[in-house]
C-alpha cells in the first residue's frame, strides 16, 4: 500500500457578497495569496482541483501561480491542474436560471438565449437554500476579459429583507493558453485529459486536466 503525506490548501474568496450596486463589479480576490506558505522544493506532486484557476483579473496573477507550482515542486516533480473545458462549457451556458426552496423540494427553471422558458434538471443546478429562499442565477461570457460570470442573488423567504448578492468571476481558458503558460514557468505538460477517467481530451470533454512535470 503507498502511503502519503498530503497538505491540502482551501480558499473560498470567489463569491465575494454586496448590494446589488456593489454586484455591477467583478471583485478581486485579494484575500488570495500569491506566494505559498511552503518553501522552495517542498513537493513531489502538486493537484490544483474544480477550476481553482483564473480566478484573479490580471493575467500576471494567475500565472504567478504556476510560477509557484514550479517553486514548491523538487526535481522531476509532478502537478495536476483541473480546470472547466471552456467551450463545452459556453455551449451549455444557461444565461438565467430561478431555484425556489421550500425545504423539501424546489423548481428549477431556466430561459434559453431565446426568452423561451425551459425546466432545468434539479441535479445540475449549482446554488442551493435551506428553507424558502429563492435563488436567480446569471451567467454570461464577456468576449472583451474573456470571462464567464455568475451573479448569484439570494431573497429570504417570504421576499422580505434585501437580497444577499454574489458575483463570480473565471477566466474561460484553452488549452493551448494553459500549457504555454506552464511552459513559460518552467513546467513540462506530459498529458491533456477530458476527464478522471483518463480520457483524451477534446472539444466536447466535461473536463480540461493538465498533467505534467517540472524538469530535474
Amino acid at each position: 500500500m503507498l502511503r502519503f503525506l498530503a497538505t491540502a490548501i482551501l480558499i473560498l474568496a470567489a463569491a465575494v457578497p454586496g448590494s446589488d450596486a456593489q454586484a455591477q463589479q467583478t471583485y478581486p480576490t485579494h484575500t488570495v495569496r500569491l506566494i505559498l506558505p511552503f518553501g522552495a522544493a517542498s513537493f513531489d506532486w502538486v493537484l490544483n482541483f474544480f477550476t481553482s484557476f483564473g480566478y484573479f483579473e490580471k493575467e500576471r496573477e494567475n500565472f504567478q501561480v504556476l510560477e509557484e507550482i514550479v517553486r514548491v515542486l523538487v526535481p522531476d516533480g509532478q502537478f495536476l491542474i483541473d480546470i472547466m473545458n471552456s467551450g463545452n462549457t459556453l455551449r451549455h451556458l444557461q444565461p438565467r436560471e430561478v431555484q425556489r426552496l421550500d425545504g423539501h423540494a424546489y423548481e428549477a427553471r431556466a430561459h434559453d438565449r431565446g426568452g423561451k422558458r425551459r425546466r432545468a434538471p434539479a441535479a445540475g443546478s449549482v446554488a442551493r437554500a435551506a428553507g424558502t429562499q429563492t435563488v436567480e442565477i446569471e451567467r454570461w461570457y464577456d468576449a472583451a476579459t474573456k470571462r464567464i460570470n455568475k451573479r448569484i442573488r439570494v431573497q429570504a423567504p417570504g421576499g422580505s429583507g434585501t437580497p444577499r448578492t454574489f458575483l463570480e468571476s473565471v477566466r474561460a481558458y484553452q488549452p493551448e493558453e494553459v500549457t504555454i503558460g506552464l511552459h513559460w514557468a518552467g513546467l513540462e505538460v506530459t498529458g491533456l485529459y477530458g476527464n478522471f477517467q483518463g480520457d483524451p481530451y477534446g472539444s466536447d470533454s466535461e473536463r480540461l486536466i493538465l498533467v505534467g512535470r517540472k524538469p530535474a
